[in-house]
């Protein structure tokens, strides 16, 4: 790979090299994926409470 460019909203371009890293969030609707991932340990985490 000699080069790769992430477009911005703006238009704008950084470079970009093996070994960066990057975060990022994703939204499933109005749900985000954060709030998917937990959703499932809160589950289980209330159905051992009601034990």
């Amino acid at each position: 790979m000699a080069s790769e460019q992430f477009k911005l909203n703006n238009s704008q371009q950084l470079p970009l090299q093996a070994g960066y890293s990057v975060n990022a969030n994703v939204n499933l609707g109005k749900v985000t994926s954060k709030q998917t991932l937990l959703g499932k340990f809160e589950d289980e985490l209330n159905s051992q409470r009601r034990r």
